[in-house]
């Protein structure tokens, strides 16, 4: 397809700055995948973590929303295939 670049391609010339904070985001990313995990092993709901983690409900389904994105899309490995 035109206009479509393999990810190694675009990020070839990136800072070895630029490359870690790249890997520093997705150690987060990877972080905010377990909170939800968290709460719904402790059955509790948003706004009860939120509360405990002293954070806006909204703040904890964004987080959660992007667990779901990153599992359905497999950006986690096995951990999508669940």
């Amino acid at each position: 397809m035109s206009g479509h670049n393999k990810f190694s391609n675009l990020t070839q010339n990136f800072s070895a700055e630029r490359k870690a904070q790249i890997a520093a985001k997705t150690a987060q990313l990877s972080k905010e995948m377990a909170l939800c995990e968290l709460r719904q092993a402790l059955k509790i709901s948003q706004a009860e973590l939120a509360e405990k983690l002293q954070v806006k409900q909204p703040a904890i389904s964004r987080l959660e929303k992007r667990c779901e994105l990153g599992m359905r899309h497999g950006a986690w490995g096995d951990e999508g295939t669940r």
